[in-house]
């Protein structure tokens, strides 16, 4: 895969994030489900995501609501 097409489904899921969430929900972990597998750390255009105790800890106040954790989350605790 080239980098634009990184970008450009980058791009796509910012947009439907937006749309879907409007950008005012705030996701969540579940740490149970967590497997510290840094998915969603990688993921996260605005780096709202850390690891703390090797669990995804998502700072509300960085996060702009796009809801690409969420989807990229194999685990499902991201919610």
């Amino acid at each position: 895969m080239t980098v634009k097409k990184i970008i450009s489904f980058l791009v796509l899921f910012l947009l439907i994030g937006f749309a879907v969430g409007e950008g005012n929900y705030k996701p969540t972990v579940t740490n149970k489900k967590c497997t510290g597998c840094n998915e969603c750390v990688g993921a996260c255009p605005v780096k709202a995501i850390t690891k703390i105790n090797d669990k995804a800890v998502i700072d509300p106040e960085k996060c702009i609501g796009c809801m690409i954790c969420v989807q990229t989350c194999s685990w499902g605790a991201v919610e």
